[in-house]
């Protein structure tokens, strides 16, 4: 229950700290946006291949009979 909190509370801070505007260059288009955006934007692009190489290892992977 400690460390959940703990890790709350960093990430509020870190959140806190990352609110600088920084250009982006976006796949379309080129523009402002908070560097939070930017970093959660990076972290939910991470898990998503993670799990998407997951999956696909797993579907690969032939049945052991």
């Amino acid at each position: 229950m400690i460390a959940a909190f703990l890790l709350g509370a960093l990430a509020v801070l870190f959140a806190v700290l990352n609110l600088d505007e920084v250009e982006v260059n976006w796949i379309i288009t080129t523009g402002s946006t908070p560097l939070i955006i930017v970093i959660a934007a990076s972290f939910l692009a991470g898990i998503a291949i993670d799990r998407l190489a997951i999956h696909l290892g797993r579907r690969r992977k032939p049945k052991a009979e």
